[in-house]
């Protein structure tokens, strides 16, 4: 029988060759040590949840990979085509038939393959480098799903989330496409999802909703297209328009330390911790007049709200300038620096582009987080994750708790009539 037509997970002896599974001029595919070495699964592999995709790579070079991507857990290899997927989470059944293709669970392989990025952690969608003598984390990958609703793709063997990707979809049928059949995975870790698919019958229209509000009655809180092909989260409320989130922290796992050019672009995941990006926000402010309303919440379930029937962003030549006005809630006023004035009419500031106003402190570095910074601020919602925690550079409202860390923040917009 061909070993293609064995799908069980085969025991590694010394007696067993790879040489049917390594491509011609991958030597150390073919070693003892790689036989050896790691549990796989012969003519079985993933096409789900695809973190990256490489050619013209050795099997242990593969397993390399994989070693030193964050939320990697295994591998598919196709030797025939020098093809390596290094694969994030999946379970046992979502393996599928296919002939000359081996899956490898990492967790098999000895972490000394890492070499020293084996004990060194990176954010999702990034991987470990040792380079000149240190060790750093590079973005790779895209963290969300980029498959748009009612919309499947073509691509052979599955989605990928490479960065510079270009995937194209077709509508499901009783659906027609509107826009460009492609999504762009972009260097900031974010999917670009040029195009959507509507209802056959449905009168084509020239733009996309302008934002959450605009969403028809019942719609469900989830991902949406808006606004010049901007992915957004809706936050629906039953018997309400739906507000569009740009900001959502909750777990830690997305840090929001980032350069210019990341809060430039966006980073995260819209459907979990993220920042839409000042160039979307400004996308999006200059539509209509809009409000903004800021959620906070404790470990201990404690919450409150900052509502500003007032909120623009202005466009990268100005800074980002923010324009921000009409406080009212329970959170107090956290939109001032520690002199209490007000945020409004400052430039954006991060650490490689300061733009405060204080005599004092880089506020960007001081508080570790990208914002509207004046003399600081009281309201540090893009600090470090750390609830329960007290500090001048961790994610607080100063107005409400003083500097201690909260466990969730939440901003979101709304055309101000509403």
């Amino acid at each position: 029988m061909s070993m293609f037509g064995i799908f069980l997970v085969l025991p590694v002896t010394n007696g067993f060759s790879m040489k049917e599974y390594c491509h011609k001029n991958d030597f150390s595919c073919e070693q003892p040590f790689f036989n050896q070495q790691g549990k796989r699964e012969f003519g079985r592999c993933s096409s789900i949840n695809i973190l990256r995709r490489m050619l013209r790579l050795g099997m242990i070079d593969c397993v390399r990979e994989c070693l030193v991507t964050s939320q990697c857990t295994g591998i598919n290899y196709r030797p025939d085509w020098q093809m390596c997927d290094v694969v994030g989470e999946i379970k046992h059944g979502d393996l599928e038939v296919e002939d000359g293709c081996v899956y490898s669970y990492i967790s098999t392989w000895p972490e000394s393959l890492a070499g020293v990025c084996r004990a060194y952690d990176c954010d999702i969608g990034e991987k470990c480098l040792f380079e000149d003598n240190k060790v750093r984390c590079e973005q790779v990958y895209c963290v969300n799903n980029p498959n748009p609703d009612k919309a499947i793709s073509d691509e052979k063997f599955g989605n990928h989330n490479n960065l510079g990707a270009g995937l194209k979809f077709r509508c499901k049928n009783g659906y027609k496409l509107e826009g460009h059949p492609y999504s762009f995975c972009l260097h900031s870790g974010r999917w670009d999802t040029q195009f959507r698919c509507i209802l056959n019958g449905t009168e084509k229209s020239n733009e996309f909703p302008k934002d959450c509000s605009n969403l028809p009655t019942g719609s469900t809180s989830g991902v949406y297209v808006v606004s010049t092909n901007i992915t957004v989260y809706c936050f629906m409320v039953a018997g309400s328009e739906g507000w569009t989130v740009i900001q959502h922290r909750f777990n830690g796992k997305q840090t929001f330390e980032k350069n210019w050019y990341e809060y430039k672009t966006g980073f995260g995941n819209v459907s979990g911790e993220f920042w839409l990006g000042n160039d979307n926000l400004h996308t999006i402010l200059s539509q209509r007049t809009y409000k903004m309303r800021v959620d906070l919440e404790y470990n201990d379930g404690n919450n409150a709200q900052a509502v500003y029937s007032s909120f623009n962003v202005g466009n990268e030549s100005s800074g980002y300038k923010l324009s921000i006005s009409g406080y009212s809630g329970t959170a107090g006023d956290g939109m001032t620096d520690i002199s209490q004035n007000s945020l409004n009419g400052m430039n954006f500031s991060t650490a490689d582009n300061n733009q405060d106003m204080s005599d004092v402190h880089d506020c960007a570095d001081f508080k570790r987080s990208g914002w509207w910074h004046r003399d600081c601020t009281k309201g540090n919602l893009n600090g470090l994750y750390r609830p329960g925690e007290q500090g001048n550079d961790v994610m607080h409202w100063r107005t409400l708790n003083d500097t201690y860390s909260l466990s969730m923040t939440r901003m979101m917009i709304k055309p101000a009539y509403v």
